[in-house]
């Protein structure tokens, strides 16, 4: 049996939460931010299995990422079971602990809130260009996602993809100059810097 646990404060992590986690057959899978397997070593029974992971936003729409930590307790078994609950709704990638907490900031991966902020961008040049909003909305985050697809399906790499379809003197490759004139791949570098406290 697995027990997500969705979040856990401070007056719940003594003995009260060793019991409720503790159950016979029970695996701990935790999605509580900024807690990996070192610290539920010190709060879980003895001999109780657990994994922690970050999962993103669209996991909800069965889209989803989930950063795994590497370290964990879990048998052959369990992680068969895990994948089989999460496989279908995200992409499960274990990593590094360091890449789950690193330095108390989110996960490089699966928490870049910034993502958003792209799309809106999008949506906004395609308004401006009269394309009314709900359909700028739909078809922004339905060309990122297919993009995103279409590198997890074919694992070419972004570049790849890009030189793929800029055709010379074409208007896709005077998008891309428009971008790296204005910084747009160190602006990315930089959020994903801050976000992670460098």
């Amino acid at each position: 049996m697995f027990a997500v646990v969705a979040g856990v404060d401070d007056a719940n992590r003594g003995t009260g939460r060793r019991q409720a986690l503790a159950a016979s057959e029970t695996t701990v899978i935790s999605i509580v931010w900024g807690w990996d397997y070192e610290s539920y070593e010190k709060v879980l029974a003895p001999g109780t299995h657990h994994l922690s992971i970050v999962p993103n936003t669209p996991i909800a729409a069965g889209k989803g990422v989930v950063v795994a930590e590497n370290t964990h307790s879990l048998t052959d078994e369990e992680i068969v079971n895990f994948h089989s609950l999460f496989d279908p709704i995200a992409l499960v990638e274990f990593l590094d602990t360091s890449m789950l907490v690193p330095s108390g900031a989110p996960s490089p991966v699966a928490r870049r809130r910034t993502q958003p902020m792209f799309i809106e961008a999008l949506s906004d040049a395609a308004v401006k260009h009269g394309i009314p909003r709900a359909a700028a909305d739909r078809l922004v985050s339905a060309m990122v996602e297919g993009t995103g697809a279409l590198q997890v399906e074919t694992g070419k790499i972004p570049a790849a993809m890009k030189d793929a379809v800029c055709s010379p003197g074409g208007a896709t490759i005077r998008g891309v100059e428009a971008l790296e004139l204005r910084g747009f791949r160190g602006d990315v570098m930089s959020a994903v810097d801050a976000v992670m406290g460098d």
